[in-house]
């Protein structure tokens, strides 16, 4: 199955990009639809590592985890993102310097469940916006703690 993927050039280095990706805490102010991070592995970002999160829109709430599939940062990161009973995906991050900044592609490939069974073009473009917003609040939030290191 093909996935979708978004990709945007974040004013923010590739180790301010992988500082805020290697820190689960963050991970509910930058995906959109994360309500709450609920605990972590301490070795996070490693592989085999999770966190536990509640998503969700309105008044619907699923608590699952994501788990790290495949890290090599600055470069990548891919997780396991689980949202039973509605399916699993795997979300592939990349990130590629690009003159000041950093280029970061985001794939995102349904692997089971009704994420899977429902897949297609009208969802994969929705999917895509969803996750150029997830780069605009990478971006932001890498840029903040920048400036925060910078001034102390």
């Amino acid at each position: 199955m093909t996935g979708a993927t978004a990709t945007a050039v974040l004013d923010a280095s590739p180790d301010e990009v992988s500082r805020v990706l290697a820190d689960p805490r963050t991970y509910d102010g930058v995906v959109v639809g994360s309500r709450r991070i609920r605990w972590f592995d301490a070795r996070w970002p490693d592989v085999g590592t999770r966190f536990h999160h509640n998503v969700g829109f309105g008044p619907m709430v699923i608590r699952d985890h994501s788990e790290v599939l495949e890290q090599d940062l600055p470069r990548r990161l891919r997780l396991e993102v689980r949202v039973r009973p509605l399916g699993r995906a795997e979300v592939d991050f990349r990130m590629t310097p690009e003159q000041d900044g950093t280029r970061v592609d985001i794939t995102e490939t349904p692997t089971s469940g009704l994420l899977s069974a429902t897949w297609s073009p009208p969802v994969a473009a929705v999917t895509r916006w969803r996750n150029r917003r997830v780069l605009d609040r990478l971006e932001k939030l890498a840029r903040e703690r920048a400036h925060i290191a910078a001034l102390g």
